[in-house]
C-alpha cells in the first residue's frame, strides 16, 4: 500500500485571507490571528451594543429590531473568531516546525 502524499500546508487554513489586494488606509491586519480575533469580539460587542440599547429602549418592536439587526455582526463575529482560533493552530504547528508562516 502506498501512502497518499502529504498536502502542502505552507499557505495555511484560508488562503485567501494572504491574497496581496489587501491593502489600503483602512486596512485591518485580519492574516494575524490576533487581528482576526479582535475582530470577532469588536462584531460581538457591537451585537450586544445592539441588544442592550434595544433593551433600553423597553419597547417589544424595539427590542426584536434590536435582536434582528445584532444577529448579523454577532454571527459574523462568531465566524471571525473560528477562523482565529483556526489560523492560531496552523501559526503554532508551523513555528514549532522552525520555519515562519507566511502572510
Amino acid at each position: 500500500m502506498t501512502s497518499s502524499p502529504r498536502p502542502d500546508h505552507s499557505q495555511g487554513p484560508f488562503p485567501w485571507l494572504n491574497d496581496e489586494r489587501q491593502s489600503g488606509p483602512y486596512r485591518w491586519p485580519v492574516v494575524n490571528p490576533w487581528g482576526l480575533g479582535s475582530l470577532g469580539v469588536f462584531l460581538l460587542g457591537a451585537a450586544a451594543l445592539f441588544v442592550f440599547t434595544s433593551i433600553a429602549n423597553g419597547d417589544q418592536n424595539s427590542l426584536i429590531a434590536g435582536i434582528l439587526i445584532g444577529i448579523l455582526p454577532a454571527g459574523a463575529g462568531v465566524v471571525a473568531i473560528v477562523m482565529a482560533v483556526i489560523r492560531w493552530r496552523w501559526f503554532r504547528a508551523v513555528r514549532r516546525r522552525g520555519s515562519r508562516p507566511e502572510q
